[in-house]
């Protein structure tokens, strides 16, 4: 099965990758630690469109029913779940996007760099990824009870029923093809990268793991809630779902819970943490040494944009008006929820099954207490799609002390791509100048609700298919019949990694060293794994 070179499609970055490939003993390709291939069975099932196996004229032809109006045509159509999937489109879109939802196979409008809404990790994007040389993904469940709600779907609401959906999902799709496997321990990852495959580790990114909320849904409910889980409560989940295949745990998601506090960085997950958990954030004055400038007391800006009358539809739907939260303190602002003790009880569990714990999305004080809870015993962690903290930012991108840490105690940080190939050779310059341990991987978010790349319309890749090209430049990808062009269309899908790698190499943007770090992360990943289990 393994495939020589490493990366088969050409251009200026496989010509780099293979000679790097030959002259190393290590596992080579990229890795990245932030995928969602089942969010289609999260956020109620249908607020999200599209499987990523099956056949595409049937499973990824028309996304009417889940994007459409209500209609005596469309009776499985919503308005306001419209409105809702049309306003998460058009937040980083210079016009509002009310999409064609015709799809397969000449998806005219979708899937596209912004529209956050439609599966970008179908098999065959995935396929074309592996043969540009990415070799280890880790597929998180994901999901949010609140957004399920709004957007009227047929359900699961919850997160223990939409987590486990996605688990035996990610499974299906990786025992269907040959050219990944699923990996459940470090010699796992060696083997299947070694052999030319790609790993797929799974992973939960659930606002609570074990529904450890209020049951805010009655008739909607999955298995029971716990909204005060004891200590063998906690354990028992994380057992469970270690059973099933979970090697990779956000504690923590977009709303505070049990375990300790979220990023304040986006008003609309206030309105979310009010529902699940009962009551709005607690804000405190962030400390200068933050470099924190986020001020919390605009208004909830993410349902002004995706629906009209947003307070008063809001209070019918979820019971509450999301605007009555108390003022807030002095700014800028922090989370001032912390670890709790809950959360030292599955930092613990987790820690003695050697899984693996991302700290992304956590609030800045949970940050440093996970921190500080797991440094005596040296235990690696993982940050998987963020970024380095600027003057004036908020607590979702960690302080560069934070980053260096994670590396210098061999974890790994994966860059967040979605603000493109400039943010990414910035965000990889100033680890490098912080320490000089690897660890360096990368972070898309493909699936998970959030943008990616957009086009740079820089005009520095070749394609083979290009007037005058050469013959080894790099080969297009197709998705169906349209023809993808990175440059132009941006980073559409996890097929694009090859395209986003080239206009780095081409651009200058990525030195030969930055492209060596990204394409010698398997080895750390397993190295890092590796430490967790010691």
């Amino acid at each position: 099965m393994r495939i020589s070179p490493l990366a088969s499609l050409g251009g200026q970055y496989a010509k780099l990758v293979n000679q790097m490939n030959q002259n190393s003993q290590t596992l080579t390709g990229l890795v990245d630690l932030h995928t969602h291939p089942a969010a289609h069975l999260g956020f109620g099932t249908e607020l999200f469109y599209g499987p990523p196996d099956g056949d595409p004229a049937k499973d990824f032809s028309n996304c009417n029913g889940f994007h459409g109006g209500w209609g005596t045509d469309n009776p499985e159509g919503n308005y306001i779940r419209q409105q809702i999937v049309d306003g998460i489109a058009s937040q980083q879109y210079a016009d509002p996007w009310d999409h064609d939802h015709v799809g397969w196979p000449d998806c005219p409008a979708w899937p596209t760099w912004h529209d956050r809404t439609h599966q970008q990790v179908r098999v065959e994007m995935l396929r074309r990824a592996w043969q540009g040389g990415l070799r280890l993904i880790v597929a998180h469940a994901v999901s949010s009870h609140t957004l399920a709600k709004m957007g009227q779907t047929r359900g699961p609401y919850d997160d223990k029923s939409a987590g486990d959906l996605q688990i035996a999902a990610i499974k299906e799709l990786v025992a269907a093809h040959e050219f990944m496997e699923l990996a459940v321990t470090p010699a796992d990852v060696r083997r299947i990268i070694g052999g030319g495959r790609l790993a797929v580790v799974m992973g939960v990114e659930l606002d609570c793991i074990g529904n450890f909320y209020r049951d805010v849904d009655p008739e909607r409910s999955g298995d029971s809630f716990q909204p005060a889980p004891s200590d063998d409560d906690i354990r028992a989940e994380i057992n469970r779902l270690f059973a099933i295949g979970v090697r990779y745990f956000f504690p923590v998601h977009l709303v505070d819970n049990v375990f300790g506090g979220a990023a304040l960085y986006e008003m609309a997950f206030n309105t979310a943490t009010r529902y699940q958990f009962g009551a709005f954030y607690d804000v405190e004055t962030a400390p200068a040494a933050s470099q924190i400038g986020f001020i919390f007391s605009p208004p909830e800006t993410f349902w002004g944009q995706v629906l009209d009358l947003p307070n008063i539809l809001e209070s019918v739907i979820l019971g509450f008006d999301p605007q009555g939260y108390p003022e807030p303190p002095k700014p800028p602002h922090r989370n001032a929820r912390g670890l709790q003790d809950r959360g030292r009880v599955a930092l613990d569990e987790l820690m003695r099954l050697g899984a693996m714990i991302d700290i992304d999305h956590m609030g800045e004080k949970t940050v440093l207490d996970t921190l500080g809870h797991t440094r005596a015993a040296g235990y690696p962690i993982f940050a998987g799609h963020n970024g380095i903290r600027p003057d004036g930012g908020n607590e979702r991108a960690h302080q560069i002390h934070v980053a260096a840490e994670i590396l210098n105690r061999g974890g790994m940080f994966g860059v967040g791509i979605k603000g493109g190939m400039n943010f990414l050779a910035d965000t990889i310059a100033s680890l490098r100048d912080a320490t000089p341990n690897g660890g360096i991987a990368l972070g898309s978010d493909c699936s998970g609700l959030e943008q990616l790349p957009a086009p740079r319309h820089a005009g520095r890749i070749v394609y083979r298919d290009d007037p005058g090209a050469p013959a080894d430049a790099l080969l297009r990808c197709h998705l169906g019949n349209r023809p993808e062009d990175i440059d132009t269309s941006g980073f559409t899908h996890i097929g694009m990694y090859p395209d986003f790698v080239e206009d780095g190499v081409a651009s200058g943007l990525l030195t030969e060293r930055d492209v060596t770090e990204l394409f010698t992360a398997p080895e750390a990943f397993v190295s890092a794994w590796e430490g967790c289990q010691g």
